[in-house]
């Protein structure tokens, strides 16, 4: 803002259904159709609350997902519905139990709706304020004859002109604010080691303090002064912007409540990692005692050849055993697409990527030797390691992230179960899909 005052996985029995949920979904519930129903069949119960196949769908359209969506096969699409509602599902029951906890009472809580209102009233009021700019006749016709047969630089020196009176306006609307509240500001007042509770701007319904600047901050050190006469100005600006929204009767009544559905569950999240995550040593202990997060896997650079039959196969493995290349043969014989256009280089392969009867031939295979004949569903293999790494584990600076949250969703798993069975979580769709079934028996 520029300163005017002054001058963003084990499947359980829970998840299983619902992906079978969203499965039943596929190709049944689209957008449209959801759209123009609004009392769509009722998905999930979450306690005195539902989740509908409109409410699934609209959330679906509105996510990062949402643009590719009718890109994806029926499979992707099953298991995106699946994902999102889940995330819709877990997201109502940590709403219910924020409720229960009585999270909004929270002093903390208030404050940030009540920063979040401030600053909805501050940009309905600009927004007002730009829509209102416009300019005079002369200097649209100026502008016409200047920018003559030429429309882009026309319209580029319009908006450009719009926007420097705007700004104008714009501080000249904040000056006449701060004139009306009386406004005073009490600079000489900062100084290190000042009470939370020292003024430092007042007026008519206004009124600032040290304390008020450091909400929603969580600062290491003291900030210095720049930094505290920087906000306060802000802070100002906005405050007696959002009063004046309000004298106008401008309302964000609604888009404040959904904020406030929306934060309820994030704050309980956050206040749940604090309360799991309470020491230096917990995720450190947590990644000592799972070794399998940060390991990555073996992996062999192999060389590929395929054939149909076996004794094709048996014929040019010992024709290469004795010297011929595989690399020559594979994009000769190969009747695997991808190795005969990389003539047999096949990159490299994890142990817990790769085929089964594959990852078993070659576990024990030194560099440049041949496998034994592999048969597959796609033909005979004959393989060859070309370089291998072993095992190894990234060490915990390295991947703190991916271990927190890895820790969090365990955790959050656990306590979501609880919640559902405090909460009580139905599977309508489930309910009717079978009693279809045993309706038409």
């Amino acid at each position: 803002m520029t300163i005017l005052f002054k001058r963003e996985k084990q499947i359980g029995q829970a998840t299983k259904r619902m992906i079978l949920a969203a499965l039943i979904l596929t190709g049944v519930s689209t957008l449209s159709k959801a759209q123009n129903e609004p009392n769509a069949s009722v998905l999930v119960e979450v306690g005195s609350a539902s989740i509908t196949a409109h409410e699934l769908e609209k959330t679906l359209a509105s996510s990062p997902f949402g643009v590719q969506f009718n890109t994806m096969n029926r499979n992707e699409q099953a298991s995106l519905r699946g994902v999102i509602l889940k995330r819709m599902v877990a997201s109502r029951l940590l709403k219910l139990d924020a409720e229960d906890k009585k999270i909004a009472n929270d002093k903390a809580f208030q404050s940030d709706i009540e920063r979040f209102r401030k600053s909805l009233l501050y940009k309905r009021y600009m927004y007002g304020l730009r829509d209102s700019v416009t300019l005079t006749k002369d200097s649209l016709k100026q502008l016409m004859q200047e920018f003559r047969n030429k429309p882009d630089a026309l319209a580029a020196a319009r908006a450009s002109s719009l926007t420097q009176r705007y700004r104008t306006v714009r501080v000249l609307a904040i000056q006449h604010l701060r004139e009306t509240y009386k406004v005073r500001t009490f600079e000489e007042r900062i100084r290190r080691g000042m009470p939370r509770n020292t003024i430092l701007l007042q007026g008519n319904n206004i009124g600032i303090t040290y304390g008020d600047l450091l909400e929603g901050y969580d600062l290491r050190a003291a900030p210095d002064a720049n930094w505290i006469k920087e906000r306060l100005y802000q802070q100002a600006e906005v405050e007696l912007v959002a009063d004046d929204a309000l004298r106008q009767g401008i309302d964000v009544t609604r888009q404040v409540d959904n904020y406030k559905r929306e934060r309820l569950p994030a704050v309980l999240r956050a206040q749940l990692e604090k309360k799991w995550i309470n020491t230096d040593h917990t995720l450190k202990d947590y990644y000592d005692n799972h070794p399998q997060i940060g390991t990555i896997a073996p992996r062999w650079h192999i060389g590929q050849l395929v054939v149909a039959t076996k004794p094709e196969a048996e014929r040019l493995r010992n024709a290469m055993v004795n010297g011929a290349s595989l690399f020559k043969m594979a994009g000769r014989y190969s009747i695997d697409p991808y190795g005969r256009a990389k003539n047999g280089d096949m990159g490299w392969l994890r142990k817990n990527k790769g085929h089964p009867a594959i990852i078993k031939a070659i576990k024990n295979l030194q560099e440049g030797q041949f496998s034994p004949i592999v048969k597959t569903s796609k033909g005979y293999h004959i393989i060859t390691v070309l370089d291998k790494r072993e095992s190894k584990r990234l060490p915990y600076n390295t991947i703190i992230d991916k271990v927190r949250q890895t820790f969090i969703d365990e955790k959050m798993a656990e306590y979501l179960k609880d919640l559902q069975k405090k909460y009580k979580v139905v599977w309508k769709v489930i309910e009717q899909r079978r009693f279809t079934k045993n309706d038409k028996s």
